[in-house]
């Protein structure tokens, strides 16, 4: 269970970084008020948004890995699991930070 966030930041980020959504859209890519203006604020966006999910994602993604393998409470207790996966959680959404700061700074 703790490994579902991560394995998501890092095929998230990489397609984002690697394919991203050609056109601005409603439904696929990094969506905000501030990546919708141009579309070279959205490019920017997918770019960097990327860039920081695939980083982040795989950061967390062997820490998660590695407290599992060699943190026996975190294989026998569902609550501590979920704390990760919720902080985990709480990891991605705090990403809008510096990718909205960096697009304001850009346009």
């Amino acid at each position: 269970m703790i490994l579902i966030i991560p394995i998501l930041m890092v095929i998230g980020g990489a397609w984002m970084k690697f394919w991203p959504p050609k056109d601005r859209n409603r439904y696929v890519g990094y969506r905000t008020k501030a990546s919708m203006k141009s579309q070279e604020a959205w490019d920017f966006a997918q770019q960097y948004c990327g860039k920081l999910w695939l980083g982040t994602g795989l950061v967390m993604l062997v820490l998660s890995a590695l407290a599992y393998r060699f943190i026996k409470p975190i294989r026998n207790n569902p609550a501590v699991s979920v704390l990760i996966t919720l902080l985990q959680t709480a990891l991605l959404c705090l990403t809008a930070v510096p990718v909205e700061k960096a697009l304001k700074e850009k346009t």
